[in-house]
């Protein structure tokens, strides 16, 4: 039996972001904790990408096709934390400017105040549902695709996982940690009170770090994935145009951002799917002169 491995777009978009953050990484070697750790992820990351391409083009099952395509979803927690590691590079941190700005326009903390001023039990747990459902819609849209617009499964991946890229890039840069990070003691804590509620907090103690908060990644991602159920499952669009906005509320309500990162994000949210739609069409140009 003959095997064979083909690379499609949404390959090239990880690689491409394994190369540059391994040029990142040997460029600033001497600034980063641990650099051969970060380089023999990569290494590893890039065998699994390799793996999955391999089992995505051999195996004709539909669900084997499925998880093999969405392998590279499951790096993004890695290469978000990672940031991390990062952001120390170009700037220094940015959350006393962000806060000043925030306090200026409002008069207060709106990340600090939201949480107290609506303690409603029932309205906790609402913002912290809404903040997990993001993890629904990053996995729950491409498996809808895959089964109900196959043909635009690839392009929604591709516009998707380079989004996140660009945002890593920015998080990178711009270094912001957020209120739940950046202000101390009881500015800083957010209290669950239901099921929800400590879900995410058992999410934010494990998996969350200093990092990625401007713009609001959990922002953007949500309406560029609003969007494109917009356009092809306009009757899911009601119902998913409101958890969306319990979301994006959440966000500030749970601490993990500033107004302004949902501001920002709203603006570059549809600057990111532009460029990844550019990015898409001109690789698919290219394999097509090859």
């Amino acid at each position: 039996m003959k095997y064979h491995i083909k690379l499609n777009r949404v390959d090239f978009s990880t690689i491409a972001y394994l190369l540059i953050t391994t040029i990142l990484v040997l460029f600033f070697f001497n600034k980063i904790e641990n650099p051969i750790y970060h380089i023999l992820m990569r290494v590893g990351f890039f065998v699994i990408l390799l793996a999955s391409v391999f089992t995505r083009n051999n195996f004709e099952n539909k669900l084997i096709k499925l998880l093999s395509s969405l392998v590279p979803l499951a790096f993004l927690g890695f290469f978000y934390n990672e940031t991390a590691s990062f952001n120390h590079l170009f700037f220094n941190n940015f959350d006393g400017l962000v806060s000043q700005i925030e306090l200026d326009i409002f008069g207060i903390q709106p990340s600090v105040l939201f949480s107290k001023v609506l303690s409603y039990s029932w309205f906790n747990e609402l913002m912290n549902f809404g903040y997990f459902s993001y993890y629904l819609l990053i996995f729950g849209t491409p498996i809808l695709f895959f089964y109900k617009k196959p043909d635009q499964f690839q392009k929604l991946l591709f516009v998707l996982l380079t989004s996140f890229y660009l945002y890593y890039a920015v998080f990178i840069i711009i270094p912001v940690v957020g209120p739940q990070f950046f202000f101390q003691g009881d500015l800083a804590i957010f209290t669950p009170q239901g099921p929800f509620g400590h879900l995410i907090k058992f999410i934010q103690e494990t998996g969350e770090v200093p990092t990625g908060a401007f713009p609001s990644s959990h922002v953007g991602i949500s309406i560029l994935l609003g969007y494109q159920i917009f356009k092809y499952f306009r009757k899911y669009f009601l119902a998913i145009s409101i958890i969306i906005t319990t979301l994006i509320f959440s966000t500030v309500y749970i601490k993990a951002h500033y107004v302004l990162d949902v501001l920002a994000a709203f603006i570059v949210a549809p600057l990111f799917y532009y460029l990844s739609n550019k990015l898409y069409i001109s690789i698919s140009k290219s394999n097509r002169n090859i």
